[in-house]
């Protein structure tokens, strides 16, 4: 008697367990959840590095280098058809509403799909936003819109200073032509100045 009601109290340990492992989502910031980020040279971890650069001159202003940097996510929970990782900033600064996100497939290899990622503090439609510093991001990895696995971890963002230069427009000389109402064509020079 003893021996089969160790059996059933096994049986049902188990049965709950696997509930619980397949219905609830675990919380963990162990997962090894992080963004493998990806420039001309080499891959890092969880840090984006960006230039800024000053123009001065007729073209003035400030750019970032590159524009935008290529990432993938990637954590112990594996890849599986129809899954979704949504990873959001959640960094104190950002804007809230909606906090900066991204939504991508999860379904196949060892990483997501691609993601461009920038520094900004709202949400933009084609790349994903940071702050310069550290960023706390919150991710929830998806099955058919069931949440699997949701945990948190921090990107670095770092932006350098890569000096002050001078810009100017760049000129181009070309001939125009209009036909007439009398039926004459009338050409004459043209330039046109724009910055790079």
């Amino acid at each position: 008697m003893k021996v089969r009601s160790l059996v059933v109290s096994f049986v049902l340990f188990t049965v709950a367990l696997l509930f619980l492992v397949t219905v609830h989502p675990v919380f963990s910031q162990d997962e090894g959840a992080r963004i493998l980020v990806r420039d001309a040279d080499n891959i890092s971890t969880n840090l984006v590095e960006f230039k800024r650069v000053e123009y001065v001159g007729q073209c003035p202003g400030r750019v970032l280098f590159p524009s935008s940097a290529n990432g993938r996510f990637i954590s112990a929970v594996p890849t599986a058809p129809n899954r979704r990782v949504i990873i959001r900033n959640v960094t104190e600064g950002v804007d809230d509403n909606p906090y900066p996100y991204t939504d991508r497939e999860y379904s196949r290899g060892k990483y997501s799909e691609t993601f461009d990622m920038t520094v900004d503090y709202t949400h933009q439609q084609q790349t994903f936003s940071f702050l310069k510093g550290a960023n706390k991001l919150e991710y929830d990895v998806q099955d058919d819109q069931r949440s699997v696995a949701t945990g948190a971890f921090i990107v670095n963002v770092t932006v350098r200073e890569g000096g002050t230069f001078s810009r100017n427009q760049v000129c181009e000389n070309f001939v125009r032509c209009s036909d007439r109402s009398d039926f004459r064509r009338r050409c004459y020079p043209v330039t046109e100045c724009k910055c790079p």
